[in-house]
Parts: structure tokens; C-alpha cells; sequence
């Protein structure tokens, strides 16, 4: 009779990888492209910041912000649904819709619809930049844009 070969030993289990940071907060730079900015460019820059969460319901996170103006000392506040597409990715390119309250407008209720198109780029799961299109209404339902751009770090 032939000696029976010793059974293979199961392998180890691979340990499942730590789930990805839920909140995160940027800040950065926003400038407005249109309506276009008078006078230099240090006047019309401004500093955005952002807290939000990825993934509260069906794939979207809320996400706040404000963007106060160097210039004319003015606050926007913004309240967005994100939905990103390849979190944790070093490319995550996001989709957000939602208002933006204005206190530069003379309009009884300045609640304006507004939209953030945008990627990270993400260095490590806590880190990265993140660069952003802002398109949304204004006063009498004009057309405006912006950009943002910054850091971002999740925790």
C-alpha cells in the first residue's frame, strides 16, 4: 500500500480591508469665472470650506459649505447631495446637487439652485486635493459658474 499524502492545511483567511473614511472636510481657494469678477484678482478669490459625509442613502452623502469673499467680505452657504463614483480610488470623480444661499442678493428669499461637478484626487485614504466646477443661479435666473480647488481630508 501506498502512505496517504498529508492533506494541505487550509490557507489563512485574508483579513478584509478597513472600511473607508465616511467624513470628510475640505479647504481651498474659490474664484467665480461668471458673472466675471471686476478688479484684481486678489479682490475676487475667496476661501471655501466643506464638511460632508459619503454614502448616508442610496450612494449619496450630505455635504455643507461656505465661501466667504476676500473682496467684498460676502458669505455663501451651501448645502449639497454628493454622490461620488470611485471612492477610495486615487481618481474620484462626484456629482452634487443642491442650494446655495447668498447674502450678497437684494432678493427676499436668496435660495438658489446650485450644482458642484468635481474630482479628488486622493493620495491616501485620508488625504488628497479635490477640484471642482460650481455651476448655479443667481438673481433673476442668470446663469453663474465658479471653480474651488484645495485639500480635503477624510476621517
Amino acid at each position: 500500500t501506498w502512505p496517504t499524502p498529508p492533506s494541505p492545511e487550509p490557507p489563512e483567511p485574508v483579513p478584509a480591508p478597513a472600511p473607508l473614511p465616511r467624513l470628510y472636510f475640505g479647504l481651498g481657494a474659490a474664484y467665480p469665472i461668471e458673472p466675471p469678477a471686476a478688479g484684481p484678482i486678489e479682490q475676487a478669490l475667496g476661501i471655501s470650506a466643506f464638511i460632508g459625509s459619503h454614502d448616508v442613502i442610496f450612494g449619496f452623502g450630505p455635504r455643507v459649505g461656505v465661501d466667504y469673499s476676500l473682496g467684498s467680505g460676502s458669505v455663501n452657504v451651501t448645502a449639497y447631495l454628493v454622490r461620488n463614483f470611485n471612492r477610495g480610488a486615487f481618481f474620484d470623480p462626484y456629482l452634487g446637487l443642491g442650494l446655495r444661499y447668498d447674502t450678497t442678493s437684494a432678493a427676499a428669499l436668496p435660495l438658489y439652485g446650485d450644482a458642484v461637478v468635481g474630482a479628488g484626487f486622493n493620495f491616501s485614504r485620508n488625504f488628497g486635493l479635490f477640484l471642482e466646477g460650481n455651476p448655479g443661479f443667481g438673481d433673476d435666473l442668470s446663469l453663474r459658474f465658479g471653480v474651488r480647488a484645495g485639500l480635503k481630508v477624510a476621517f
